[in-house]
């Protein structure tokens, strides 16, 4: 009778731990502040930091249980906005030999930003109204790329330029 007992109290022990251990506990990605923190739920312990985070959690005996890397959340990190496209946007002439002419539809504030091929900023411009020339006579010849932007009204386009 003793041994039955004692085989009864091993078993609802067993699974005592099993279910304290392998409970389910969650912390959502969004809940951690992009610029790194830590936060612990039960026995859960979340590390974040700028675009990746670190989860392990450990039994209530400080044993290991699990740890892994979550994926970067690149949206909470880059805080990345919704553009919709810029239209009436003409650029001339294109090839262009030395100046650019931006035109627009209507006035509008813009930022304007030259890329090369291999994503390397090149210039920066501001432009208000409807018209602007950019002067590219120092650059060499090749493909560019020239990003239109309106964020008062949340626009943008990209236009490949090619350099004469």
């Amino acid at each position: 009778m003793k041994t039955s007992l004692v085989k009864k109290i091993a078993v609802l022990t067993g699974i005592l731990f099993i279910t304290t251990a392998w409970g389910q506990t969650e912390i959502r990605k969004s809940s951690l502040a992009p610029g790194g923190e830590t936060a612990t739920n039960g026995t859960v312990e979340v590390i974040s930091t700028a675009g990746e985070i670190f989860v392990q959690e450990l039994n209530p005996n400080g044993i290991l249980l699990s740890e892994g890397f979550i994926g970067p959340d690149l949206s909470a990190t880059l805080k990345v906005e919704n553009y919709t496209g810029f239209a009436g946007v003409r650029v001339f002439p294109n090839p262009v030999p030395d100046k650019l002419e931006v035109y627009l539809n209507e006035d509008h504030t813009c930022r304007l930003y030259l890329y090369d091929g291999g994503g390397q900023e090149i210039y920066r411009w501001n432009m208000q109204g409807n018209h602007g020339t950019f002067d590219l006579h120092e650059l060499q010849p090749g493909v560019y790329f020239l990003i239109v932007i309106d964020d008062e009204n949340r626009q943008k386009t990209v236009i490949r330029i090619q350099k004469n």
